[in-house]
């Protein structure tokens, strides 16, 4: 287990997702976006600002500008039509906060959205899908590490493309 967390933690260090040089949640879709335009140009900074979306869509009084943040970083236009996504965020809203460095299903996956790291186990092209990006995240519910893939828009920015197996069960917190 040592080994794992050591992995975690040194490559969130080298990707610069340390909880040290995070920004707070965005405070409206401006900010969102102006943060996008120069964070998004690496995909994990991009995976980042879509947790951040992902945090203000799972509270009621940020929802909408969640929604608006969303639909900016993702590449499925749809995904509202996604009941299992959409009921995660509002119902189970844990699941997202398990990839929190330092959270865990005893400590009912508490963290802190305007300062966190995501758990990178590794970040590297997509062997499958020419152009994408894969980020292996690991959740603190789950033994095994959950992949994240994103694609490079024409603006140059990374946008998050499959994540199906981001929001599946995670062990229920205590």
């Amino acid at each position: 287990m040592f080994r794992r967390s050591a992995l975690v933690m040194t490559v969130a260090a080298v990707l610069g997702l340390t909880s040290g040089v995070l920004a707070k949640l965005p405070r409206d879709v401006d900010e969102f976006r102006d943060r996008q335009t120069k964070e998004a140009t690496r995909p994990e900074g991009a995976a980042k600002l879509w947790f951040e979306a992902i945090y203000c869509y799972s509270k009621e009084s940020t929802r909408d500008a969640g929604r608006k943040m969303l639909s900016l970083g993702m590449v499925d236009e749809k995904w509202e039509k996604n009941t299992y996504f959409v009921d995660g965020m509002r119902s189970k809203p844990y699941i997202f906060r398990s990839y929190a460095q330092g959270t865990s299903p005893s400590n009912s996956y508490k963290m802190d959205p305007d300062q966190f790291a995501l758990q990178v186990v590794s970040s590297e092209a997509d062997k499958f899908r020419d152009g994408a990006w894969r980020i292996l995240l690991q959740s603190s519910g789950t033994d095994k590490p959950r992949p994240l893939v994103l694609v490079k828009g024409a603006d140059g920015l990374w946008r998050v493309q499959t994540y199906s197996d981001i929001y599946g069960d995670v062990k229920p917190p205590a």
